[in-house]
């Protein structure tokens, strides 16, 4: 299998069985940076409470770098961050690995 599956907290279907306030969304962003070659989609669905904005699951499915991007969403939901609080992250640039704002970033900014 050519694909990386990664998944913290809990799903949207999770949080409908137990009667959770939540939100979900869906984001599509590239595993590094577009003009160095072989950056690959990673798909991203981020579930959240509408009202705090905390970050409560998410599932991830991507070519590459999920295994870092899981582990950053991990220690958000750890630490109960906001998806505002995940946009303004300090999240490590290098034109291989990352975009200026990576994908867990653009994630919590549709999530806005």
């Amino acid at each position: 299998m050519d694909y990386e599956i990664g998944k913290t907290g809990i799903s949207e279907r999770e949080a409908r069985e137990n009667s959770l306030l939540y939100k979900a969304i869906t984001a599509e962003a590239p595993s590094h940076a577009s003009y160095y070659p072989g950056a690959e989609k990673i798909v991203i669905k981020l579930v959240y409470h509408p009202e705090t904005k905390e970050i409560l699951g998410v599932q991830m499915i991507g070519k590459e770098g999920v295994a870092k991007r899981i582990d950053v969403l991990a220690t958000a939901i750890t630490c109960r961050l906001t998806t505002d609080e995940i946009t303004m992250l300090d999240l490590s640039y290098a034109p291989p690995f990352a975009t200026v704002w990576d994908a867990v970033q653009i994630a919590a900014q549709k999530a806005e």
